[in-house]
């Protein structure tokens, strides 16, 4: 049984080993690539590991162990190879729940390719979007109803499938030598799992192509009948008239278990009902999608209930997560959270500011306007009403036609006056205040963490020009909501500080 001593058997094996052994050390060494990191790793494991052990216990070689490990996780089971030991069948009890929960995922690439080449041959027949307004600039729903495009939106859907099924035929043909009867009745009969195993590879070079038709033939079926799906559930919203259950929609709000005659429906909790009554959504998924937009909107300290996500509270999240750290402090480019590549972007952090204004000309308007149409006019227009008309020099360089792109021009001093919105503050995970680096998370951040001047508008009792920014060893106004408010808190069934 034991056959690594076989010399075809051991260099097959070392060399596949040798392939996880570098898709490893590329995870080690800080690799950027998020598929090689995750995904790959799983993959050359699971044939790795597989490929010794059925070596050991069946005496199959490689590709033998690879075909029959890929006929098992796509869930075709031709049944043309089977473990005949004791050993091996209760090995594949495990290893084949192991293949279907963590390795199909993996084969992403394949699909991914697949749906390249799919709009590649769409794109010429794509329609125009059904968002774009008419001449008078209003978009009514009678408009967007009839922009639908659901015919093009279902033959899209399936056309990854029917790519799939002629490349069956064609490997059929030229590869299983089949005739035509039995090449559409073999690529169906794969595609959509059935494998009742009458035609199956047998030579090497037939199971190698099959190792990889077989996964892009099956994840190609499942995209397909959920994207029919979601279509499906979209083309019944848009044509549902919800007018007719408008009682039913506000007596999910006015009823319960605290009943309220007089409570009203916004367009966000309407939007909110409504994916709920679908079964898009349910009541934790909502719960936690608003417990998110409270924690990203936690640097914002004002008592205004009604939070927003703007440029400053992006610019404060990226602080508290150690993206902008200032040239002096250096580092590296690209930072790793929570296994996701991130690029760090490097501004003066000593001014007023903290470093916002400088961030938002040199990396978030070049984001906002990069690959846009009249994106470097818009960027132009934004600078201009900043600091004046952007320089030659700045213009010949592309300024702001890709992310941090030249040399920023000139930058007049920062100065509080310039910059009317709440009191914003830094905080670290919803920690109550901002502190000196390094006591819990300043993620190497200036000591001083930025600070906004107060809008009169939104700051209750303040008045134009004056300054009532917080500062670090001040007491915070707690927000509405949260223990010790003693305004009133958030509508029921909202999370304090969301948007709902």
């Amino acid at each position: 049984m034991l056959s690594f001593h076989e010399p075809h058997s051991l260099m097959a094996e070392a060399a596949l080993a040798a392939v996880a052994l570098l898709v490893v050390l590329y995870r080690v060494c800080g690799g950027s690539n998020e598929w090689l990191r995750t995904h790959g790793l799983i993959l050359v494991t699971y044939y790795s590991f597989g490929g010794l052990a059925y070596d050991e216990l069946e005496g199959w070689a490689l590709l033998d162990t690879t075909y029959f490990l890929t006929v098992t996780v796509t869930t075709v089971g031709y049944g043309d190879m089977c473990p005949e030991t004791v050993e091996g069948k209760l090995f594949t009890v495990v290893y084949a729940l192991l293949g279907l929960v963590f390795v199909f995922a993996a084969l992403s690439p394949l699909l991914d390719a697949l749906v390249w080449f799919k709009d590649l041959l769409l794109g010429p027949c794509t329609p125009p979007d059904p968002m774009e307004t008419d001449d008078d600039g209003v978009l009514d729903l009678d408009d967007l109803r009839s922009r639908g495009n659901w015919g093009f939106k279902y033959v899209s859907a399936l056309m990854g499938p029917i790519i799939v099924f002629v490349l069956g035929l064609i490997i059929g043909y030229f590869v299983l030598n089949l005739d035509t009867v039995d090449g559409v009745y073999w690529s169906m009969i794969t595609m959509t799992t059935i494998g009742y195993g009458d035609i199956s590879g047998s030579s090497p070079i037939e199971k190698a192509i099959l190792c990889l038709y077989l996964p892009t033939a099956v994840a190609a079926l499942a995209d397909a009948l959920g994207a029919v799906q979601t279509i499906g559930t979209a083309k019944d919203l848009v044509y549902s008239n919800f007018a007719l259950s408008a009682d039913k929609l506000l007596l999910g709000e006015a009823g319960g278990q605290h009943p309220n005659p007089d409570e009203t429906l916004t367009e966000a909790e309407f939007l909110i009902s409504v994916l709920k009554e679908k079964g898009i959504v349910d009541d934790m998924t909502v719960q936690a999608i608003r417990l998110q937009f409270a924690h990203i909107t936690r640097h914002d300290t004002s008592t205004n209930s009604n939070k927003v996500l703007d440029d400053k509270i992006v610019f404060l999240e990226l602080c508290s997560q150690g993206r902008i750290l200032s040239p002096k402090q250096g580092g590296a480019t690209k930072v790793i959270i929570e296994g996701e590549t991130l690029e760090v972007d490097f501004v003066d952090t000593s001014v007023v500011d903290g470093g916002f204004q400088e961030w938002r000309e040199r990396y978030w308007w070049p984001r906002v306007f990069d690959g846009k149409q009249h994106g470097q006019a818009g960027y132009a227009r934004l600078h201009t009403e900043a600091h004046g008309a952007l320089s030659e020099a700045a213009a010949a360089k592309g300024y702001g036609s890709k992310r941090g792109g030249g040399a920023p021009p000139a930058r007049k001093a920062a100065s509080p006056q310039e910059y009317g919105f709440p009191f914003y503050e830094l905080l670290e995970d919803g920690t109550a205040g901002p502190g000196p680096a390094g006591n819990g998370g300043n993620h190497g951040n200036p000591s001083t963490p930025p600070k906004f001047p107060s809008n009169p508008r939104a700051a209750p009792g303040g008045t134009p020009g004056s300054s009532t920014r917080q500062g670090a060893g001040s007491q915070k106004k707690p927000s509405p909501g949260t223990p010790g408010s003693a305004s009133k808190g958030p509508k029921k069934g909202q999370a304090a500080g969301g948007p709902f």
